[in-house]
């Protein structure tokens, strides 16, 4: 049982949802999650920024794995500026699942303080998670990202060729075209695919493309 739930003074409409998240009955915690997630998502504003808060509560470390998973998925789906952050601390859990999680559920939140946090990570984030924060930005699609991923494009990586290629803003394919014009071996190739998801606008290049087999 959640932390929350035991000492919570006062019981909301997703209180006895929580709490069953981690049964041993399959049975009962199934019907929890889907019980949890349809009072959400029929949830009013104002009713859904009071349960953000209880959902916020029970994903520490305090908490079970199998409440805070669900928790923060619920979070993905209705989480807001509040969520950003709670999320943000979970991003460097010694449980990679929750991390994972966490990066998921603030490349749904719709706040541009979850960009902010985003892009921080995209540059700090070790080798191995660079590509999962690019594909975040580009999931968000927002083309203040360009600056971050131009970094990580100059440093050769082609995660986050394909994510400013998928985002597909001017400024994007104004990286990728200046990075393509020294880019060399399978970097070159990815920077040339992601112009084609962008879109290409210089004919030169597209003539290039077109010559080497590239082109759509």
């Amino acid at each position: 049982m959640g932390g929350l739930v035991a000492g919570s003074a006062i019981a909301s409409e997703i209180t006895a949802h929580i709490s069953n998240l981690n049964s041993t009955d399959y049975a009962v915690r199934q019907n929890a999650r889907l019980d949890l997630r349809q009072t959400l998502v029929d949830a009013s504003g104002s009713k859904l920024r009071g349960f953000e808060k209880e959902l916020i509560a029970v994903i520490g470390p305090d908490q079970d794995f199998a409440t805070r998973d669900w928790s923060i998925r619920m979070l993905e789906l209705v989480g807001n500026s509040a969520a950003v952050k709670p999320l943000s601390a979970l991003l460097d859990d010694s449980d990679s699942r929750i991390a994972d999680l966490a990066r998921r559920a603030l490349s749904a939140l719709p706040t541009s303080a979850a960009d902010a946090t985003l892009e921080q990570q995209t540059l700090t984030a070790s080798a191995a998670d660079k590509s999962a924060y690019a594909d975040a930005l580009a999931y968000r699609g927002k083309p203040r990202a360009r600056n971050e991923l131009d970094d990580l494009l100059f440093a050769g990586s082609s995660d986050a060729a394909l994510a400013l290629g998928k985002i597909g803003s001017r400024s994007s394919r104004a990286a990728l075209l200046e990075a393509h014009a020294t880019a060399e071996g399978q970097l070159k190739h990815d920077i040339e695919l992601a112009l084609i998801d962008a879109g290409i606008t210089d004919r030169n290049l597209a003539a290039t493309l077109a010559r080497t087999g590239s082109s759509p």
